[in-house]
């Protein structure tokens, strides 16, 4: 290094995480000390200093010695750690219906803290003893301990910020975003060749708590109503009007009805428009049909405790009927399919009906492929005219 001299105060910092090394020049006049490259040099040897680069730390000092103000020049630099980044979640459009945005502010008041968890997977292990067999036929069989280890998940609660950073509104059964991989962040080194590994992270998944499910990559609602969201996690503040759908049972007759409930703020649908949907005929008060008393009860339980009705259903529980009736018209033979569990209708109950009608003349081909048409379709009645029609 070319000889040198600057008056004022040096001194070397080094950053907390020794990751970079700095000469600090604050220029001064007489009284100050005069330093040459030598003490400067020995300055840097006693910090223990390593890799200055001599060149540009010589250019540095011939500007600092011409210079008024505070300078500083790097002495070496390490690698800084890349902290390793949590599970991000990405959110599609959550805009509020009308009739839902005067609600959000008095549900989100009224609604009780998030509460999320995870699951874990920890080792446990088992000690038995088993039996072993002696040596000879003679021998007492010997006792063995036997230890296995083995796995269990356990789903545990974790503390978050409950601070709300964003809503919205979802629908349930939607796909309403998608997550984000964490990444496991890099080491750095210290100017001193020590390896600094990051801090790892306490919780490094998106936590999804009530009204969501994740499916691989992707977040979807399992309840409609306010989406939650918070520094990392999310969960749904239930605030909908009930949804309801109408399935056919396994026996390919009965009705079931699955309702969603929704907020106590909205009424729930008319039990009579759901009878309605149910009737072959459109009539709530078909005599197959529950009591429209008993379906309101039923949906208002629903709402109280949040609970969705999977297979409520919609037909009483009626046995298989067969029996000939009579009106102006003549007779008609009329048949019913069991339902919600009742007895099926089988042939045997037919003919006995038949029989006991004392009803003559019946083409009983025709009357075979309407029984067969009948118990293959979904229909649960059928009135059979048991006369010749006139022309």
């Amino acid at each position: 290094m070319a000889a040198v001299s600057i008056r004022g105060e040096v001194s070397i910092t080094v950053s907390s995480d020794e990751t970079e090394a700095r000469l600090i020049f604050v220029p001064g006049r007489a009284g100050f000390r005069v330093w040459d490259t030598m003490s400067i040099n020995r300055l840097i040897e006693d910090a223990g200093i390593p890799g200055v680069d001599r060149e540009k730390l010589e250019s540095f000092l011939f500007k600092a010695a011409y210079s008024r103000v505070p300078a500083e020049f790097t002495l070496a630099e390490g690698v800084k750690p890349e902290a390793p980044a949590p599970e991000q979640a990405v959110w599609g459009r959550m805009d509020f219906p009308p009739d839902i945005r005067p609600l959000v502010k008095e549900a989100l008041a009224k609604a009780a803290p998030p509460f999320l968890s995870r699951v874990k997977t920890e080792r446990f292990k088992t000690e038995k003893i088993v039996q072993q067999p002696g040596g000879l036929p003679f021998l007492s069989p010997k006792e063995k301990k036997v230890i296995s280890w083995d796995k269990r998940s356990v789903s545990e609660p974790v503390q978050v910020d409950p601070a709300v950073l964003k809503v919205g509104f979802v629908e349930r059964g939607l796909r309403v975003g998608i997550l984000k991989p964490s990444t496991a962040g890099r080491p750095g080194k210290t100017i001193f060749g020590k390896r600094i590994i990051p801090t790892p992270l306490e919780v490094r998944e998106f936590l999804l708590g009530y009204g969501l499910a994740r499916g691989n990559d992707e977040i979807h609602s399992t309840v409609s109503g306010i989406l939650r969201i918070g520094s990392n996690w999310a969960d749904v503040v239930p605030l909908a009007k009930s949804n309801w759908e109408i399935a056919i049972g396994e026996d390919g007759v009965t009705l079931y009805l699955r309702f969603f409930p929704g907020s106590a703020a909205f009424p729930p649908p008319p039990a009579r428009e759901i009878l309605a949907t149910a009737s072959a005929d459109g009539n709530p008060d078909s005599p197959v049909l529950i009591e429209i008393g008993k379906l309101e009860e039923a949906m208002g339980e629903s709402i109280r405790s949040g609970e969705t009705l999977e297979a409520f259903p919609l037909y009483k529980t009626l046995d298989g009927l067969a029996e000939v009736r009579r009106n102006g018209e003549g007779d008609f033979l009329y048949m019913r399919k069991g339902l919600a569990g009742g007895r099926p209708l089988d042939s045997a109950a037919v003919n006995l009906a038949l029989r006991q009608s004392g009803v003559q003349g019946v083409d009983l081909g025709a009357l075979r492929e309407a029984i067969v048409a009948f118990m293959r379709d979904s229909e649960s009645e059928l009135w059979y005219p048991l006369y010749a029609p006139g022309p």
